[in-house]
């Protein structure tokens, strides 16, 4: 049974199963962490992270003002066919 050797940290294993568990475990693995999410609210252009924040944001007074603006917006610029 010879001796294995980890390239990038120099440590040393009994056998290829070992190493390999090693290498697996998530040391020489780069860490790519997931971009967030990003909510927005189109009438008060609001940007969070978090699905709860937008989701409270929904309730606040703000956004029912600038949605009732934007709604009056709409209605000013309609016009029938």
């Amino acid at each position: 049974m010879g001796t294995y050797r980890c390239e990038p940290c120099g440590k040393n294993f009994g056998g290829t199963t070992d190493l390999a568990r090693h290498m697996r475990c998530g040391i020489h693995v780069p860490i790519v962490k997931k971009p967030k999410a990003v909510y927005y609210c189109e009438h008060c252009q609001y940007t969070t992270n978090g699905s709860r924040d937008i989701k409270l944001h929904l309730k606040t007074a703000k956004h029912s003002k600038n949605t009732r603006k934007a709604m009056l917006v709409e209605i000013r610029n309609y016009t029938p066919s």
